[in-house]
């Protein structure tokens, strides 16, 4: 008699993985490098989830993740990846795929052909609304292999480059290094660190709604001697006073080791100017927040003439346009005109703002005639001149002025309106958290040095 005997329960044998295409290709699971290259049968491996690495020379490997189960065997068949500069879309399948604005006449498994050499961007459209975006760069006779699971649901981070990289979330290690998918955060915005051996650390801020998935996926840092420049967005890059011919997101080539001037402009927006040094097979890595866009201020008063001033820093005579103000922050000005009671007016204006104000002046003369109004003057047409800071700190620390993030230190030559600023200083690993007062000068840059542990 054949079965299982009363009382008695049947072994699960173990899963069971065979590679059979592409042939001849180096296999590595859970980043361990397998005795034999393909085709090959893998036991040996508990049931649960895999990460399956296929490599072949001078092409871009082929991950897989496969989920084994006992008593089970999954099967894996891959084509080889595409040949020349191309991008061979492998998943998610049936997904819509646009490179650049532009839509491919064929869905996803597809190869992409025709483009040239440099930055492009990779939007995937799933059936269900879903959406994968990826940045990234094709070198000359290079091809790039996309293989993108389709995103997580719920309010998570799923996180898909830069692979390998450890992950800070926060400041706070996350248990599984990239590719994973990041649960268990509030709503709002969270600092993102990605930490490759011998790299610049990468960092981006992502703000998290409810419900809403957020998709990661960040290139890692180029190698060799150049400036990888990530954010902000869309900037016109001047490298050492001449424009490079790529917008931000992108990688500045043929410098010479040594100090660089780089300067980022975004229409409406003050300039970003860092003054680098670049050292020989050492990347550079640039994340600057976008700075806020400047909101303008039309400032009247009745009569008109009088003196306006911010902190003891006189901005002009009505009627004045104010170009200098800091978006986000309350200012408090004074207007003030002789024979006339001086006049406070305190505001706050959002990004990019055009506000009129009018200051209606009260005679101090204890009722006497006031002295006729003088004939209104045009508008200043032009801004107070700015000042820069420098900052050097150690350890280092992420920098907030006023309230807006400006990065990790060192700075150099952050442009800012004269005046007094509050720098919040953080370093979680070092325990910092701490707030200094600098002031700013028109025409001038205020160097400072730290030492804060």
């Amino acid at each position: 008699a054949t079965g299982v005997l009363p009382g008695l329960q049947r072994t699960p044998t173990a899963p069971r993985l065979e590679i059979l295409e592409p042939a001849g290709a180096r296999v590595i699971i859970n980043g361990e490098i397998q005795a034999q290259s393909t085709p090959t049968v893998v036991t040996g491996l508990a049931p649960g989830l895999h990460r399956v690495q296929l490599e072949l020379p001078d092409l871009p490997p082929i991950r897989r993740q496969v989920l084994l189960e006992p008593n089970k065997t999954v099967s894996i068949r891959e084509a080889p990846p595409a040949k020349g500069m191309v991008l061979d879309v492998r998943e998610p399948p049936g997904a819509k795929v646009i490179v650049d604005g532009v839509a491919w006449p064929e869905p996803v498994p597809t190869v992409v052909t025709g483009l040239q050499d440099g930055p492009h961007e990779v939007r995937l459209e799933l059936p269900d609304g879903r959406i994968v975006k990826r940045r990234l760069r094709l070198e000359i006779g290079r091809p790039i292999l996309l293989q993108d699971a389709p995103p997580a649901t719920g309010m998570v981070i799923d996180l898909r480059d830069p692979e390998g990289a450890e992950v800070l979330v926060d400041g706070t290690p996350w248990p599984e290094r990239v590719p994973t998918v990041i649960s268990g955060l509030s709503m709002g915005k969270h600092q993102l660190e990605f930490r490759l051996p011998g790299l610049p650390v990468l960092q981006r801020t992502v703000a998290l709604e409810s419900g809403q998935p957020v998709l990661l996926s960040e290139p890692p840092p180029a190698a060799g001697t150049v400036i990888d420049i990530r954010e902000p967005s869309g900037a016109k890059v001047l490298v050492n006073r001449k424009p490079w011919p790529e917008v931000v997101p992108t990688v500045v080539t043929g410098l010479a080791p040594g100090t660089h001037e780089v300067r980022l402009e975004l229409a409406g927006r003050p300039a970003i100017v860092k003054k680098v040094e670049l050292v020989a097979d050492q990347p550079l890595l640039i994340q600057e927040q976008p700075p806020l866009a400047r909101p303008t201020l039309v400032l009247k008063s009745r009569p008109s003439g009088a003196t306006v001033t911010l902190g003891g820093r006189r901005l002009g005579k009505t009627p004045v346009r104010i170009l200098t103000l800091e978006p986000e922050v309350e200012h408090s000005l004074l207007v003030e005109r002789r024979g006339y009671a001086p006049e406070s007016l305190a505001l706050t204006l959002a990004p990019g703002e055009k506000r009129e104000e009018l200051v209606q002046l009260e005679s101090s003369r204890g009722g006497g005639t006031p002295s006729p109004a003088p004939t209104p003057q045009p508008v200043a047409a032009g801004p107070v001149e700015s000042g820069f800071l420098t900052l050097n700190t150690n350890p280092w620390v992420k920098v907030a002025i006023n309230g807006r993030p400006y990065g990790s230190t060192p700075l150099y030559k952050v442009e800012l309106p004269p005046g007094s600023y509050t720098l919040h200083l953080v370093n979680e690993e070092f325990g910092i958290n701490a707030k200094r007062t600098v002031q700013i000068s028109a025409g001038k840059t205020n160097k400072v040095d730290w030492a804060l542990k």
